[in-house]
């Protein structure tokens, strides 16, 4: 594809009056650029092209120019994903600045809007031929954003990693054997993530748990029966570590092992709340 029909391609569009766009993914651009530079260099004379572009790139008329350039003279421009989707990104960010009046404008902005509004008119009349076209269009890795706006913290945090991470370290000791958080001078810490360990091999030698690629929970049961306790003693230790206070550890341990709110009482949820 990338050495027979890409070029093909690119001799069959190129008419003199339409963009020809060759997409590829950016781990492929250099080779995809020399494979045209050496296809159109000898017989048959083409320029090959790049265009690249991110947030942070100067927007002026040279971008236009090499792509109107290329039109006239039947050339390809060989570009990544990336490129091509903040030319659009920068455009409607250039957009939103202009009609938003409390944020700060200065002239150079309509001239930028402008200009990538003329690349994207040549988009919009010209071809695009798609290199890998699994990996250019896969779902979960094709999209880019531009984050507008206020930078604003995360709701609760920065509690709502540092548990996780504090849940996941007590797993890993298992294989590990050392500690990543900060209980190392802990005796209490240390007898509880000895327990998990003698579970966790307990689970190997029954089958319940996979060794590799990684730790693997195969029986759900076993982990409410055996884990999650020593995970919610655990998850207790955490907890205190945060300065809170009014509840009991027992109250405490009662309400992180509760499966549904029938089992919470109105006094424990009291004595959680409080």
């Amino acid at each position: 594809k990338t050495t027979t029909v890409g070029p093909l391609l690119a001799l069959m569009l190129g008419d003199g009056k339409s963009l020809v766009v060759q997409v590829v993914p950016p781990a492929l651009l250099e080779f995809s650029r020399s494979v045209m530079r050496s296809t159109f260099s000898s017989i048959m004379h083409k320029r090959i092209y790049t265009l690249y572009s991110d947030r942070a790139a100067k927007v002026d008329n040279s971008m236009y120019k090499k792509l109107i350039n290329a039109v006239k003279t039947r050339g390809v421009v060989i570009s990544t994903p990336t490129s091509i989707k903040s030319v659009q990104l920068k455009f409607l960010e250039l957009l939103h600045t202009l009609e938003d009046e409390s944020m700060p404008h200065h002239p150079q902005m309509e001239r930028e809007a402008k200009e990538l509004g003329r690349v994207l008119s040549l988009f919009r009349e010209g071809i695009l031929i798609m290199d890998e076209v699994d990996l250019i269009l896969h779902p979960l890795k094709s999209e880019l954003n531009f984050p507008i706006g206020t930078k604003l913290d995360l709701d609760f945090n920065p509690l709502r990693w540092k548990l996780p991470i504090h849940l996941v370290d007590a797993v890993f000791f298992a294989e590990r054997g050392r500690m990543s958080v900060g209980f190392r001078e802990s005796h209490r810490a240390l007898s509880i993530l000895d327990k998990l360990k003698v579970v966790i091999q307990e689970g190997y030698k029954r089958k319940v748990l996979q060794r590799n690629p990684h730790i693997v929970l195969l029986d759900p049961d076993f982990y409410h029966d055996k884990m999650k306790p020593i995970m919610a003693e655990w998850t207790l230790l955490w907890i205190e570590s945060q300065n809170v206070s009014g509840i009991s550890p027992t109250d405490a341990l009662r309400y992180i092992l509760a499966e549904s709110a029938e089992e919470i009482t109105e006094e424990l949820a009291r004595s959680v709340e409080s």
